[in-house]
């Protein structure tokens, strides 16, 4: 990449932002595309395995309450 290990350290230390063209430079050097160095890291698979057994469970109760409710008298 050719830049300085100075520059690259102080822009991972917040102290200077790089341009865009070292932005691009940076993400090539990397083999990523220039969006996924600003990418919220993403959860972690376990955490959204969990997740999404929870809101299964959720709407499985829900549902199953539903269906079981007695009916309620019309007026």
């Amino acid at each position: 990449m050719d830049t300085a290990t100075h520059y690259i350290a102080m822009i991972e230390g917040g102290k200077n932002f790089p341009s865009a063209e070292m932005i691009e430079r940076i993400a090539a050097a990397l083999g990523k595309d220039s969006a996924d160095l600003f990418a919220i890291t993403p959860i972690q698979q376990d955490w959204k395995e969990a997740i999404l057994e929870d809101i299964e469970k959720l709407i499985a109760d829900r549902i199953f309450a539903l269906r079981n409710k007695p009916e309620q008298p019309q007026c």
